[in-house]
């Protein structure tokens, strides 16, 4: 019988596993921070829809999205925008991004920014705190409701916030073990990378009134911020429009309605 072929997300969890048994190989310096943490969730809670501004450099669907990539000079251009937070990929092998990308941004002290990784393991948190990272993304399509708590805490306990990410029904009705977590609700299949802005529209509805709402993946223009807003949205994570834009500063006031 011939193997079933991994999606893209269980190919990118694989290599995950492995990076993290290699750096739990290496000699871990002690997690410190030396400066207090801007607060994702307070930037993003808003009266209007914020957006949460992405910072990266290629995806496994779209490959290079950005060829002269800097992330100050973006981060820079996404604060004069008005974007409210920064999300920075740090996914090396399919997205090309570092820890680096997310410890110079934030040492910017523009805006607060969340790691956007696959995260497995709780040395991937203490990593983005020490690189002054204000909060984490947890994605339970990849996670037992055990990790996911356990992650949930090491995140709690050292006072950062966490974008509980889901993606079906199901997924969002596993995050309710959580207390009062940031749900996002991504767009984009992540096991095929298809994109559809009705799976935010259609979540949403399942959410209790006062929890943090973003919506991920997909939004491209100021009616589709919009839409979201009205159902109840706070916020909106964006990249590819972005940084393809070519004017990262013109889009950003476009979709918050400020152009």
């Amino acid at each position: 019988m011939s193997q079933i072929p991994m999606t893209i997300l269980e190919k990118i969890v694989q290599t995950k596993m492995q990076e993290i048994t290699h750096i739990k190989a290496q000699a871990q310096p002690h997690v410190h921070q030396t400066k207090p943490t801007l607060s994702f969730r307070k930037a993003i809670h808003q009266s209007e829809i914020q957006i949460i501004a992405e910072i990266k450099k290629a995806s496994p669907s779209r490959g290079i999205l950005i060829e002269n990539f800097n992330p100050t000079e973006l981060a820079k251009q996404y604060a004069e925008g008005g974007a409210a937070a920064f999300s920075v990929l740090t996914d090396e092998h399919y997205f090309q991004g570092s820890l680096t990308d997310l410890s110079t941004v934030c040492e910017l002290e523009l805006k607060p920014a969340i790691r956007k990784d696959f995260i497995i393991d709780p040395v991937q948190i203490e990593q983005a705190f020490s690189a002054g990272a204000s909060a984490v993304l947890l994605i339970v399509a990849i996670l037992s409701d055990r990790q996911l708590k356990e992650l949930y805490k090491v995140a709690h306990n050292l006072k950062l916030d966490v974008l509980v990410e889901v993606h079906t029904l199901p997924e969002l009705r596993r995050s309710f073990i959580l207390e009062n977590p940031i749900i996002g609700i991504n767009n984009r299949n992540l096991h095929n990378f298809h994109v559809d802005l009705n799976v935010a529209l259609s979540l949403v509805k399942h959410l209790p009134a006062d929890y943090t709402k973003v919506t991920e993946s997909g939004i491209f223009t100021r009616e589709d911020m919009l839409k979201m807003q009205d159902a109840g949205f706070q916020a909106a994570l964006i990249g590819e429009s972005l940084v393809k834009s070519g004017d990262p500063v013109k889009k950003l006031k476009e979709l918050l309605g400020k152009s």
